[in-house]
């Protein structure tokens, strides 16, 4: 009776550890300053880049502007047309901020941005950025004629294709292979709205130094947006669900030992 309650017990932990392993995957959370999405590979999730972004509905956001001037922005609000728009002290939204978002599914990076309202004269996607370790890739968005999507202001609302183009690099100019994007642009040019996606092997295509077996966090910024990067941060299955399970095989060896010093085993 002893030995099957040992078992049941050994079992339970075991358990209880790689359960609480592969919980570490998907974990997220947004400390609304501060922005921590963490992301599983290969956990069932997907974004489709295709303009229609309800599904970016649950992915964690974080709200950014090229320099930190929220408590200006609560106290003398954002003037459009002789119009000013207030935040409340203490929160964020796209009247004054950029609201962004990023996931990683294993094998694309997907971004979403909406353009604050104050933002509404200008629109960038000239120098994006992203970083494995110390290691970065760069791109720019452009128009489906290669033109700066900051000319994309002058014309009808709608949704628009674009397309992503290495830089700063020996692949500078060419498209990104496996990449794609769509640009909302709204009425007045007021919260006009990007998705884009590109794939980690594109990454390392560019950067060489880029290792995509080992990943924990990856980062993106760009200067004309925003003052700090914004992350993902995670790890591939197979490494945690390995550490998970030794860590039950040693919760389990300590149990038996334990156990042998009272001469019940």
């Amino acid at each position: 009776m002893m030995k099957k309650g040992f078992k049941i017990i050994a079992l339970l932990s075991l358990s209880l550890v790689f359960l609480w392993g592969n919980a570490l995957l998907v974990s997220a959370s947004d400390t609304g300053m501060s922005y921590d999405n963490s992301f599983s590979l290969k956990d069932g999730q997907s974004i489709s880049i295709d303009g229609d972004f309800s599904d970016w509905d649950g992915i964690p956001c974080s709200y950014e502007y090229n320099w930190d001037n929220s408590e200006n922005c609560w106290v003398n609000g954002v003037w459009i047309d002789g119009e000013v728009y207030y935040t409340e002290p203490g929160t964020y939204s796209t009247d004054v901020r950029h609201m962004m978002q990023m996931y990683c599914d294993g094998d694309y990076i997907y971004i979403h941005i909406i353009y604050g309202r104050n933002y509404r004269s200008r629109l960038n996607g000239d120098d994006f950025r992203l970083y494995i370790g110390d290691e970065v890739a760069s791109y720019q968005v452009v128009g489906e004629d290669g033109s700066d999507i900051a000319t994309m202001l002058n014309v009808a609302p709608g949704l628009y294709p674009v397309e992503i183009r290495h830089r700063d690099s020996k692949l500078s100019f060419l498209n990104a292979e496996g990449t794609n994007g769509y640009l909302s642009i709204k009425e007045d040019n007021i919260n006009n709205e990007l998705e884009i996606r590109v794939p980690l092997e594109e990454l390392q295509r560019q950067n060489p130094n880029i290792n995509l077996e080992t990943i924990s966090t990856i980062e993106f910024f760009t200067p004309n947006l925003m003052y700090r990067r914004i992350s993902a941060v995670g790890t591939s299955s197979a490494p945690v669900v390995l550490a998970a399970l030794c860590g039950g095989i040693v919760l389990c060896s300590l149990l038996l030992q334990k156990r042998r010093k009272h001469g019940n085993v």
